[in-house]
């Protein structure tokens, strides 16, 4: 789906790069054969660490461990892993990109972390998606209204904030129940 869109929107975007980030980095060499299958040029990360992407790169993949938050922190928009299969595993965290200053998108199946997603949602902090069609027009939206984008990214940031310090909370709340316990 990334490099179907890739292929679109490269139409109006001449300079667009994607980076796709697999969850495994040994799948690196297959995501790269499906980009060239669609005519795309891609570029693997774990070939050349210390260089970035080319200027003629249309994907890069990012098959690397440890380096999701670099990645996070360089892009504006974060369309979060999984929530487009329907293997039931779909949907992994998207407080991640909200924290890192993305604007959060998704696909229907965020089974993985459905509450998560739903008080993003009712927060406007990330946005679903019902298909590719509907993906592509969002990031058209996003690409040519800059306010929106900064409005997404923003709804995002400040949510993450607000689920910061979760164990100070919890371990206040807990206090008066632990004093009672006898030493």
């Amino acid at each position: 789906m990334a490099c179907r869109l890739h292929a679109i929107l490269k139409n109006n975007y001449p300079d667009l790069l994607t980076v796709i980030v697999p969850r495994h980095p040994n799948r690196g060499e297959d995501v790269e054969a499906m980009c060239r299958a669609q005519n795309l040029r891609a570029q693997r990360r774990s070939l050349d660490p210390a260089g970035g992407p080319e200027p003629e790169t249309d994907i890069y993949i990012a098959d690397t461990m440890g380096e999701l938050g670099l990645f996070y922190r360089l892009t504006p928009i974060a369309c979060v892993g999984r929530s487009f299969s329907t293997d039931g595993g779909g949907g992994h965290n998207p407080l991640e990109p909200a924290q890192l200053g993305c604007a959060v998108l998704h696909g229907p199946n965020v089974q993985f972390q459905k509450e998560i997603y739903e008080e993003m949602g009712k927060a406007d902090a990330a946005l679903p998606l019902a298909d590719e069609r509907h993906f592509l027009h969002v990031l058209q939206d996003l690409f040519e209204k800059p306010e929106y984008l900064a409005h997404m990214q923003k709804k995002a940031g400040n949510f993450a904030a607000t689920k910061t310090g979760v164990i100070g909370r919890v371990m206040e709340a807990l206090k008066p129940m632990l004093e009672k316990i006898p030493a």
